[in-house]
């Protein structure tokens, strides 16, 4: 994680790993983020992913919300960062050729 993630988004991790002490789950990380835009005015900006498979079949439909924009341009990291992770586990998860995003423009 790089610091500038790092340092906008506080996690509490109970048990450091010796070898990796900056190591953090990505479940404590999604939670963290998660409650953060659950924070925000309105709930967040709404956000749907679609992965479609060759023959065209919907393989995976998510919808979730993410920060709004500001002006600086620190939450766009924070959403990258979220959807980044998002769509790594849903193509894991799912399979797919095609990605589609939807509801953020600057994502």
């Amino acid at each position: 994680m790089t610091p500038r993630v790092a340092s906008q988004l506080s996690v509490t991790v109970k048990h450091r790993p010796v070898l990796d002490p900056e190591f953090v789950p990505a479940v404590l990380w999604n939670r963290a983020y998660e409650a953060r835009v659950a924070e925000t005015a309105g709930g967040g900006v709404p956000l749907a992913i679609a992965l479609v498979r060759p023959d065209g079949t919907t393989a995976a439909r998510y919808d979730t919300k993410v920060l709004p924009q500001s002006e600086g341009g620190e939450n766009l990291v924070l959403n990258e960062k979220y959807v980044d992770r998002l769509v790594k586990f849903l193509l894991w998860q799912r399979g797919g050729s095609r990605l589609y995003v939807g509801g953020c423009e600057a994502l």
